[in-house]
């Protein structure tokens, strides 16, 4: 999760971001990640979802995925 921050941290270069975080059956680590965006990157909106199976089977279970852009 640190890492993930540092790079949208970089690269989002303080503009608001939209973001989702979906997660493979770890709502709690989800939840997590959303509050450290929230923390520490303007965010103009954020949504956390659980994902489908197909994932789940390339990922294994436990698997955290961050999607984002900035604005402008």
């Amino acid at each position: 999760m640190e890492k993930a921050l540092e790079i949208v941290k970089e690269r989002n270069k303080g503009r608001k971001l939209h973001a989702v975080v979906s997660h493979d059956d770890v709502p709690e680590q989800a939840e997590r990640l959303k509050q450290l965006l929230l923390s520490q990157v303007p965010v103009s909106e954020i949504h956390l979802t659980g994902v489908s199976l197909i994932p789940i089977i390339h990922d294994g279970p436990g698997a955290l995925r961050l999607g984002w852009f900035s604005e402008g």
